[in-house]
């Protein structure tokens, strides 16, 4: 194709007519999009899905990675190991903010989430029925702030967690007996907008799912 253009090109800048050479040369359109042999193109390959623009590492584990959470000011980037805990990540700085331990995850895929007002706190379920809180720069190092019970009993996976924008003080935990439960602060019965009354919860059933 980029051939038949340069040919082209030289054509036109020869002595030949400039009417004929517009009569008899075939000028390629490079921008056409050439149909494979087994079909059009999917959506993805005509500028309508996403592409790698630049292939940056900006964190290394040793450990084999479960899962990542993106904050949502996009400046942290919490990694779940596979077994060794949580470790927050500094997305600007590239550096390790903390690490989270003291959950239970050997077989299950769990699932993780920030929450408070100003990103503070970690949230997780563990495999051993419990919903784990984490406050983030806290003198207690890697272990929760507050552990509650989140299932019949402690052989019943907590999998996922989830905080509510809306209200950052609460949060949905969900289990595998099919429980979704509400977590919200005990000693606050109006206003759910402080980080910090994450510590003291108290659990409302919602809804009751059979899986």
């Amino acid at each position: 194709m980029v051939a038949g253009l340069a040919e082209a090109v030289t054509s036109i800048g020869s002595d030949s007519d400039p009417a004929e050479v517009t009569a008899n040369t075939e000028v390629p359109n490079v921008g056409a999009t050439q149909t494979p042999p087994g079909g059009p193109p999917s959506p993805a390959t005509q500028g309508q899905g996403y592409s790698l623009i630049q292939q940056v590492t900006l964190i290394k584990e040793i450990y084999p990675i479960q899962s990542i959470v993106l904050s949502p000011s996009c400046k942290r980037l919490l990694v779940a190991l596979n077994g060794k805990g949580l470790v927050l990540w500094d997305l600007e700085a590239q550096g390790i903010i903390q690490r989270f331990c003291g959950h239970q995850q050997v077989s299950q895929k769990l699932y993780y989430s920030f929450c408070g007002a100003n990103e503070d706190f970690i949230c997780c379920g563990s495999e051993n029925g419990l919903v784990h809180i984490w406050r983030v720069g806290t003198a207690r190092g890697c272990r929760p702030v507050h552990s509650m019970m989140s299932a019949s009993s402690n052989e019943i996976p907590v999998t996922g967690v989830h905080w509510n924008p809306a209200h950052p003080s609460m949060i949905a935990s969900v289990n595998d007996e099919g429980d979704i439960h509400i977590w919200a602060p005990a000693n606050n019965n109006t206003g759910l907008n402080s980080p910090t009354t994450c510590e003291n919860c108290r659990s409302h059933e919602l809804s009751k799912i059979n899986v």
